[in-house]
């Protein structure tokens, strides 16, 4: 599936994905559960791409620049002139309707491409 049509669940389960994905393969104990609750919150549920609490603090540690433009808003990945003026960008750039959905898509499109399974 396209990144740029990931919405609602299908993204927020990528994110979540691309947030754990340094814990793969892990065995579950406290030490691990404790820097999991640490980096995913204890606030549930877990809407990066809806909530501004989960999903700004993935914004402002992966530095993702949203722009609005028109009807729809723009994410770059890591922008050359970080936080005054975006000239460019290094990494991938989605939109969205919403600046929440461009920057989650943005986020998952920087860990796995353009495209993940269905």
């Amino acid at each position: 599936m396209k990144v740029r049509e990931l919405i609602c669940d299908p993204l927020d389960i990528w994110v979540c994905r691309a947030e754990l994905e340094e814990f793969s393969g892990q065995r579950l104990d406290a030490s691990v559960m404790a820097a999991l609750k640490a980096k995913l919150g204890t606030g549930l549920p877990y809407w990066p791409s809806r909530d501004w609490l989960t999903g700004g603090a993935i914004i402002a540690r992966e530095r993702i620049a949203v722009i609005p433009e028109g009807d729809e808003w723009v994410a770059l990945w890591h922008p050359e002139s970080w936080p005054s003026g975006v000239v460019s960008t290094d990494g991938p750039a989605m939109t969205g309707p919403t600046a929440l959905i461009a920057a989650m898509r943005c986020y998952v499109a920087s860990k796995y491409g353009d495209e993940v399974p269905a």
